[in-house]
């Protein structure tokens, strides 16, 4: 998709960030059933604010952050959670129901997510166009922020840097930090051709990436280890995608950062993961890993048939997408 939004427009407005002061709140909140505890989340940092005792089936949460912080509200045992922001002083959070009251933004937050995903699953195109509406319409608050936080990962890079180049206000808030740094990353390696290394075997014979990649199919490049819960987390997308595509030019090379033999071997057998895979046994210090400067994973890039990457960290539904898009 060549399609880049019209949002550089905005770039000459000068707009006061909604977010810029402190608010002081109390949220009242009925928990699930059964729930001992409620943990709360800053979804810019990922990391836990406090967490609350639940009594009678509710809970009291008062604090003051950031005008327009998106919190989470977590119950582990059920693993039941809902997301909030804190535009208004009183609110309420049912979080049986997942329903807020006296938040207009996470009202509208909800209904935009509802929307999305259903585009998403439909027609990716109309899903971008719908998202472009909702940066137009929402110029001063955090909802453009958190909305392409959360779609980053499937937006094509001309739509991201369109985004990310705009001086909007939503670029500012701490929730669009993320889609910075994807774009920063993105724009090292997408348009430009793969970097050749020296890749392992199981046998512990050598072979280069240029024998994979720029044959005439797409190929997926994936990061991974067998310790690492995260990725074996991706292997049902990974999985999907190769049984949907295998026959029609599109490749998966393995590259495993694992160091113990046994237990790399063992989980593709168990995972039944049937396309090529590849170990130094060397964790992080393997040759296609400091070419591509990997410092966490998973972590992956796809080339199509020239060679060229046209995408980075492709993770959950977002591969499905991408394939959707350019295997036509």
């Amino acid at each position: 998709m060549k399609r880049i939004l019209s949002l550089l427009m905005l770039s000459t407005l000068a707009l006061t960030t909604a977010w810029a002061g402190k608010m002081k709140f109390t949220v009242q909140g009925t928990a699930p059933r059964n729930a001992k505890q409620i943990a709360v989340y800053d979804m810019a940092t990922h990391k836990p604010l406090t967490f609350l005792n639940v009594s009678n089936g509710t809970f009291t949460y008062s604090n003051t952050v950031p005008n327009e912080t998106l919190l989470l509200f977590y119950e582990q045992n059920s693993d039941t959670y809902s997301y909030l922001i804190i535009d208004k002083e009183e609110i309420q959070l049912d979080m049986q129901r997942d329903q807020v009251t006296g938040s207009p933004l996470t009202e509208q937050l909800l209904g935009i997510n509802d929307t999305l995903n259903t585009l998403m699953k439909k027609q990716k195109a109309e899903a971008i166009q719908y998202l472009e509406s909702v940066v137009k319409r929402h110029p001063k608050d955090c909802l453009p922020a958190i909305i392409i936080e959360r779609f980053c990962e499937m937006l094509p890079f001309e739509t991201l840097s369109s985004l990310c180049k705009s001086k909007a206000a939503y670029t500012n808030h701490p929730m669009f930090d993320r889609v910075k740094k994807k774009y920063a990353m993105d724009s090292k390696y997408i348009g430009k051709k793969f970097t050749n290394a020296t890749l392992h075997n199981g046998r512990g014979e050598k072979v280069k990436l240029s024998e994979a990649i720029g044959k005439g199919k797409y190929v997926l490049v994936d990061f991974w280890a067998s310790w690492c819960g995260p990725c074996m987390n991706e292997m049902p997308y990974l999985k999907e995608c190769y049984a949907k595509y295998k026959d029609k030019g599109f490749e998966i090379v393995g590259i495993s950062l694992d160091r113990n033999r046994s237990a790399w071997i063992n989980a593709i057998a168990q995972k039944e993961l049937t396309w090529q895979h590849y170990s130094d046994l060397d964790q992080f210090n393997n040759e296609a890993a400091a070419t591509y400067e990997v410092k966490s994973i998973p972590w992956n890039f796809l080339c199509d048939p020239e060679g060229t990457i046209i995408a980075i960290s492709l993770r959950g539904e977002a591969l499905a997408y991408k394939l959707a898009e350019v295997m036509k």
